[in-house]
């Protein structure tokens, strides 16, 4: 919010790396983090599911399975 030239750029970093991870999802602890890339996946149209690592324990005590 401060730095929005430079939080872009870092955005567009951290998108390119993902785009060559070829993940299916994406965990990130920090909530404005995963806003931002949230945000940026949108943006690049991209097939990539976010979630916070608490979702992934409430998931995974449910027996929950994500379809992607």
């Amino acid at each position: 919010m401060v730095e929005p030239e430079m939080s872009g750029r870092l955005l567009e970093r951290k998108i390119k790396n993902l785009k060559e991870t070829n993940a299916e999802i994406l965990v990130a602890g920090n909530p404005g983090c995963l806003f931002q890339i949230q945000m940026g996946i949108k943006k690049h149209g991209l097939n990539i599911k976010t979630a916070h690592p608490v979702e992934l324990l409430d998931w995974s005590y449910r027996g929950f399975r994500m379809s992607i």
